[in-house]
């Protein structure tokens, strides 16, 4: 491990590096951060302590073009799945809704 300066010939800004990954800690976070899947992720692990500690009650990601056309496309599937399940009198909107938290 060594501590690694952020910004050249600045003494103020520091991050810890482990020598046998490819970034800094601070480069690894904000990698992180911008990582939708892994910030979703942390906010329903934590959604507990967020609402609790924060009083926190939504929670929104902003997504790319092309992630947010997949998600509509899922979107879309995931509603004609719903509606044939209405329409053969099988539905059951507890089942279904554990079904999308479950993905």
């Amino acid at each position: 491990m060594k501590f690694e300066r952020i910004i050249d010939g600045k003494d103020h800004l520091w991050a810890v590096r482990d020598m046998n990954k490819p970034n800094n800690e601070l480069a690894a976070l904000f990698q992180k951060w911008n990582d939708a899947e892994y910030l979703w992720d942390f906010f329903l692990e934590n959604l507990d302590d967020l609402q609790e500690f924060f009083h926190i009650e939504r929670i929104k990601l902003t997504r790319s073009m092309q992630e947010r056309a997949h998600t509509q496309e899922e979107l879309t599937k995931l509603n004609q799945c719903r509606q044939f399940l209405i329409d053969n009198g099988v539905f059951d909107s507890d089942s279904f809704i554990s079904m999308i938290e479950e993905d």
